[in-house]
């Protein structure tokens, strides 16, 4: 399904804390073309759903966005945004430890101004 929406690569970046059970996670998901980011931006803010994640306020970031938080054996807190022919969701994920809504969103904030940047 993905390879018909031009993906051209994914690229994963996953950070551990060294104290407890707290995992960044980053993935970026580069399409040939703005409308097959659209298309996946899309797919998952409804795959979210599907998990039955609660749907959260997202800050703005860049053309568009969502958060959600859930649980799927771990507590899960999600932030994506879709710029141009990018789509990028960060997630921060733990089964002990209560999770930082606001370190999560200026995870998200650091990935935007990132790939801003670039």
């Amino acid at each position: 399904q993905i390879r018909g929406m031009g993906i051209r690569g994914i690229y994963d970046a996953i950070f551990d804390s060294k104290t407890t059970d707290v995992r960044l996670a980053s993935r970026i998901w580069l399409f040939a073309e703005d409308d097959g980011a659209e298309r996946w931006f899309e797919k998952s803010r409804s795959d979210q759903q599907l998990y039955g994640f609660e749907e959260l306020t997202a800050p703005r970031l860049g053309q568009d966005s969502w958060a959600a938080r859930g649980n799927v054996g771990a507590l899960v807190l999600s932030y994506a945004f879709r710029m141009g022919n990018a789509v990028v969701v960060t997630t921060y994920s733990t089964q002990s430890q209560e999770l930082s809504e606001s370190a999560a969103i200026a995870a998200a904030q650091k990935a935007e101004a990132r790939l801003r940047a670039a």
